[in-house]
């Protein structure tokens, strides 16, 4: 089995351990719903709405367990939340609204501690925690609109 895979699947077995602290064991059947894919293109880790995982082996490598779990949770959580369907209907910019819904999933205090570094947060941006992304998105365009 490829490393990188074996990694992620390792990862997704510890985040359901219900005996493992740093886990998320309640969002399981999210997890096993995702098929593990390496690839190259990507920079770092990415989900499809098809919850295929795409994962760069360079990335991969050099994280913690813990923060590999904290990504798997991190990816599954844009699927929960539907973030493809909702920058569609929004008729949103993908990547804009991509980075509003790292936003709404990163503000999770437990996830915020365990995600590698550098990572985005609400409070990097000035921005209070607890919003959708859509609020987000909204506050993202402004800042470029004032710097611009």
């Amino acid at each position: 089995m490829n490393p990188t895979i074996q990694r992620l699947k390792a990862a997704r077995l510890a985040c359901v351990d219900p005996t493992n602290e740093d886990g998320f064991e309640y969002i399981a059947d999210a997890l096993f719903s995702m098929t593990f894919h390496v690839s190259t293109e990507c920079p770092t880790i990415g989900i499809d709405k098809y919850w295929r995982v795409y994962a760069n082996p360079d990335f991969i490598a050099k994280l913690s367990l813990t923060e590999v779990v904290a990504c798997l949770v991190h990816e599954a959580f844009h699927n929960i939340l539907n973030h493809s369907a909702r920058c569609i209907a929004g008729g949103y910019d993908p990547s804009r609204y991509n980075m509003a819904a790292d936003l709404e999933i990163n503000d999770m205090p437990k996830l915020h501690k365990l995600l590698p570094n550098p990572h985005l947060h609400p409070y990097d941006h000035g921005f209070p925690i607890g919003k959708l992304a859509e609020w987000y998105y909204g506050k993202l365009f402004e800042k470029q609109k004032e710097e611009e």
